[in-house]
């Protein structure tokens, strides 16, 4: 069962089992983000919760709507983790850096740099991708860096499992 959600809980989707143009994409992003030698990639996008009931998201542009649809879209496995201790000043301030990004379009040319392995040079923020604008987000919310703005949804996947101050409170997967 869905717990009750907040603001700058983090959410990630494995988009690779689906059936669609954008189960295409999910498994060329997990393809591009995976370095030699390293497991198969868990996530291939990424969002902070806006809300308890809303997710920003970096699509074709960055938009923050209802979470509800994309956790009912078939095959595509969820996680949510949370943050210890964040307060109502830092969700304040993550709802804030979310508006400053509603309406960029997406940086798709960012994918192939990620691709070639030069994922450093993707960190301009007029065109976000997934895990810049969740890694943004968090930075500035939280006061100091927790992920890199290079991050890719996979490289946040293994922070957020890592982390002592951070935990699992979601799983389609069991």
């Amino acid at each position: 069962m869905l717990p009750e959600l907040e603001t700058l809980d983090i959410v990630g989707f494995n988009g690779q089992k689906r059936r669609t143009f954008w189960g295409w994409v999910a498994r060329r992003i997990g393809w591009f983000s995976r370095d030699k030698g390293e497991p198969p990639t868990v996530w291939t996008h990424v969002g902070p919760m806006y809300d308890g009931e809303h997710i920003c998201e970096a699509l074709g542009k960055v938009m923050i709507h209802p979470l509800a649809p994309r956790l009912a879209e078939p095959n595509t496995p969820v996680e949510i983790y949370r943050i210890r201790g964040v307060t109502d000043a830092q969700k304040a301030t993550a709802q804030l850096v979310c508006e400053e990004y509603k309406g960029r379009r997406y940086g798709w040319w960012k994918i192939a740099l990620h691709a070639v392995g030069l994922r450093k040079l993707a960190v301009w923020e007029q065109r976000p991708i997934c895990s810049l604008l969740l890694a943004d987000v968090v930075n500035k919310a939280l006061g100091r860096k927790v992920f890199e703005l290079s991050a890719q949804p996979d490289c946040i996947h293994d922070i957020c499992k890592a982390s002592e101050d951070i935990d699992l409170i979601y799983s389609t997967e069991g």
